[in-house]
Formats: C-alpha cells, structure tokens, sequence
C-alpha cells in the first residue's frame, strides 16, 4: 500500500521550507503549514543566497566578494 504524503508537507530533516513551486513558493508552503499546524522553520538569508549561487553555477560566497 502506498503512501501518500502532501508535498508541502515535504521538508528538510531539521524542519527547513526548502522549496515550493506552487501559489506564491515558499510563502504559499508556509501559510499551509501554518494553518494545518505543522511546525517548521523559514531558510536563513544565507541559505538561500547559497542556493541561488549553487543554481546559477556560481562558486559559494560569490555574491560576498563582489560587494
């Protein structure tokens, strides 16, 4: 038997939002969660910059150096 899990219920193992394609993204995961009352927590202003740069094929720690 299969079994079936929302994926916006689908999150990071210490409990981080890590991506959303429906609604808003992110912010249309989180108001869901909030509202069925799941605990989670939102990603630091850093993790995402990681992310961007790790999907742009920047190297990590670009967007600090050319500041």
């Amino acid at each position: 038997m299969p079994i079936l899990v929302p994926c916006h219920r689908v999150l990071a193992s210490d409990g981080r939002i890590t991506g959303y394609s429906a609604g808003e993204g992110v912010a249309t995961k989180a108001w869901l969660l909030e509202h069925e009352g799941i605990p989670f927590r939102l990603p630091s202003t850093r993790e995402v910059e990681t992310a961007v740069e790790l999907a742009l094929g920047l190297e990590t720690g670009a967007a600090e150096s050319a500041a």
